[in-house]
């Protein structure tokens, strides 16, 4: 779809520059205020949809800030492999996604290699991954990954962080390193908390794991106390790495390229990516499969009933189809909305009873776009 905006202000250094989007590769210190037409995406398609699937709550840490912390249903999927290919098949669904999550889905992994092994048998394309915290990765499992073509998604924790910065910190190590000699890619997943470590610090201490690609992100549905002062410690360490990270490029040091949300931002910008309606697939294709059988809007909305979306012995249905950045408010005039991905209907919720109501982090995020 096509889309009529103005060019978008950016801010760096408190100087406000404007990124031309006739030609995105221009960006200056005047704003010519033209009005220009764009490709506005809408990326999700419904008929291949994104299923997070629970093969279990169970878990072997005891992570404080885990979204599944509150989950008290079923331990393990009261509905089998067959249950799932039996949906697949009803719906039409012949292309799909999936992610294996929990709990530490590893403690279910019959589960996992009887669903797998189903869908291939019934010609069900499907690309898989698993989010793990890795301590129970073995040999067995990564040949399995390898020939099915799993990506691995690790939750890794700086040195503050007891279970995984302290207790297991080595043992992830080992794991990484043990997935990345068989030639397998590791996407780490960190959270900030600028309360007990500086982003450059939590950083500096993942990558200790040999790792690559590395996600940053902030505790699920958890407001911050005293928020400004919040928002302005992060935004103080937010240009500290900044100045980091782009030192680093110019030098030709690549370590640290592949930090997520910052080489997005770059990616969009550089290379002339599309410009997006919304932030995630959440409830639009994404879709999470409790361990009850029901299908929420995001897996950090599991057993919320306002979320409920379906059921695996039935069907599912969008019910995010409709909300976009044109049709929440306070992002509808934002200036970098097309650009921004940190409108998190999960977190929304939990910290604010409402979904559409944005809190302090998405500002924050924003300034991510900003820097």
């Amino acid at each position: 779809m096509k889309v009529s905006v103005e060019t978008i202000k950016l801010s760096f250094n408190d100087i406000d520059l404007f990124l031309n989007l006739d030609d995105e590769h221009v960006v200056s210190d005047i704003n010519e205020s033209r009005v220009s037409e764009i490709e506005v995406a809408t990326e999700f398609n419904e008929n291949e949809p994104y299923f997070e699937i629970f093969v279990t709550n169970r878990c072997n840490f005891r992570c404080g800030y885990c979204f599944n912390n509150k989950c008290h249903v079923s331990l393990d999927p009261i509905f089998t492999p067959n249950d799932f290919l039996s949906f697949l098949k009803n719906n039409g669904y012949k292309k799909i996604q999936i992610r294996f999550l929990g709990g530490e889905p590893l403690l279910n992994t019959e589960w996992i290699y009887e669903c797998v092994e189903l869908l291939k048998e019934n010609k069900v394309e499907c690309d898989y991954n698993v989010f793990t915290n890795s301590t129970l990765i073995d040999q067995q499992f990564i040949e399995f990954a390898k020939n099915h073509n799993f990506q691995f998604f690790v939750s890794v924790a700086g040195k503050n962080e007891l279970e995984k910065g302290v207790r297991h910190k080595r043992k992830i190590g080992e794991k990484i390193n043990l997935i990345n000699k068989n030639e397998m890619t590791v996407l780490a997943r960190a959270l900030y908390d600028p309360r007990q470590i500086s982003l450059l610090e939590l950083v500096e201490d993942v990558f200790e794991h040999n790792i690559r690609f590395l996600s940053i992100g902030f505790e699920w549905g958890k407001e911050m106390e005293q928020p400004e002062v919040f928002k302005a410690k992060v935004r103080l360490e937010l240009r500290q790495f900044a100045e980091f990270y782009i030192n680093n490029i110019l030098q030709k040091k690549f370590r640290y390229v592949a930090i997520n949300p910052f080489v997005g931002y770059i990616k969009n910008w550089l290379l002339s990516e599309e410009y997006h309606l919304d932030a995630c697939g959440a409830g639009k294709c994404l879709f999470s499969l409790s361990t009850t059988g029901d299908f929420f809007s995001c897996h950090a909305l599991n057993q919320e009933e306002k979320f409920k979306c379906g059921n695996v012995f039935e069907t599912v249905k969008s019910n995010f189809s409709d909300i976009n950045a044109e049709a929440i408010d306070s992002c509808n005039k934002c200036d970098i909305k097309y650009l921004c991905k940190s409108r998190c209907f999960a977190d929304s919720y939990l910290i604010n009873g409402d979904h559409l109501k944005i809190g302090t982090k998405v500002s924050i995020r924003k300034g991510n776009n900003r820097m």
